[in-house]
């Protein structure tokens, strides 16, 4: 498991949400069409167009439970 840093930005025309990693430097871009993976020249241009919302904190990794249980990913 690992806690992974995250920058949550709202689109200024309402049509999206983008979303940083600090870790990796990459980020995700969610609207109505489809999510799309960034790199990060393209979100740094793309952050001009949101305002933050909040910084948070994300717990991935993988469950793994006792034995008959099947591992769930998160």
């Amino acid at each position: 498991m690992s806690l992974r840093s995250i920058h949550l930005y709202g689109a200024n025309n309402g049509s999206g949400v983008l979303i940083e990693s600090t870790n990796n430097e990459k980020y995700l871009l969610l609207q109505q069409s489809g999510i799309i993976e960034c790199d990060k020249a393209l979100g740094n241009t793309l952050k001009s167009g949101y305002h933050k919302i909040v910084d948070g904190f994300a717990l991935l990794g993988i469950l793994k439970l006792t034995e008959g249980f099947v591992s769930e990913h998160f």
